[in-house]
């Protein structure tokens, strides 16, 4: 019965840490998605919570810091491929209830906001 149990431990604790591990990519993803939707309609930052905000300015940081490792490598002629992926950053994760949205998926309520007003193919920056 011990073996099972243990086998049992070992196999929540894997599922809690990849539980915690997609957590944190889907806070990145949703801070990214505020900042490129922040650039587009500014208003929508109004209404932001500290960690939200402070996440935001992480990211940000993180936006520049790289730009600047950028531009100092092609000073140097040192540029290569990997050197123009998207930064990651580490953002605070917490449990946040989840509010279901029109199409039955969970979402972030602040994320939702505004999305109705968008062109149907989803990219906020074109115009017709």
């Amino acid at each position: 019965m011990s073996d099972q149990e243990g086998f049992l431990r070992q196999l929540i604790a894997k599922a809690n840490e990849e539980l915690k591990k997609l957590r944190k990519e889907n806070r990145e993803k949703e801070i990214t998605q505020l900042l490129f939707k922040g650039l587009v309609e500014p208003n929508c930052l109004q209404d932001l919570s500290l960690e939200d905000l402070n996440d935001l300015s992480m990211l940000i940081d993180q936006y520049l810091k790289d730009i600047d490792q950028r531009m100092e490598k092609l000073s140097h002629g040192q540029a290569q491929e990997e050197d123009f992926k998207p930064p990651t950053v580490a953002v605070q994760v917490k449990a946040v209830a989840a509010v279901e949205s029109p199409s039955g998926m969970p979402s972030h309520p602040k994320m939702d906001q505004g999305l109705d007003d968008q062109p149907a193919g989803g990219d906020a920056t074109t115009t017709t």
